[in-house]
């Protein structure tokens, strides 16, 4: 059996799939609608999301492309584009989860409901505006980020 023939043959639709699929919206809903919240109007030094868990914590970033790509310490603040089942244990140390892409039945959504930990979604380039060690106040509640240094 030529193994890297099948490769091949198997991840072919993930290849089409990453060459045409740059960036998620937001949210959609279960008829592919893409949702966007009234726009907010932000101060300076605060950026705003959909409020999805609440609470109101204080912690350094850590930004992660992949759950696999380093680890979230006590306290830490969960910044990702988004998440699946794989990132659910890195969500025991975190602080809160700040995500690019979710809605509220996202898995990051319910997980971070589940732990109790304040988590805001839908927050436009964050992946770029935020950097490993910064320090923010996540309100969860109100789904406002502060950055604080």
């Amino acid at each position: 059996m030529d193994l890297l023939k099948v490769r091949e043959e198997r991840t072919r639709f993930l290849k089409i799939f990453r060459a045409q699929v740059t960036e998620f919206p937001n949210v959609i809903d279960s008829w592919g609608r893409i949702l966007r919240p009234p726009p907010r109007r932000e101060k300076a030094g605060e950026m705003s999301g959909m409020a999805i868990s609440p609470g109101v914590v204080t912690g350094a970033v850590k930004v992660l492309r992949n759950p696999h790509e380093k680890s979230v310490n006590k306290g830490d603040v969960l910044v990702a584009y988004t998440t699946d089942p794989g990132w659910t244990p890195l969500f025991v140390n975190a602080a809160a989860i700040l995500l690019e892409v979710g809605g509220v039945l996202q898995h990051g959504a319910v997980i971070a409901r589940e732990y109790g930990k304040p988590c805001v979604v839908g927050i436009d380039g964050l992946m770029t505006k935020l950097s490993d060690g910064q320090r923010v106040e996540v309100d969860g509640t109100a789904g406002v980020i502060r950055l604080l240094s």
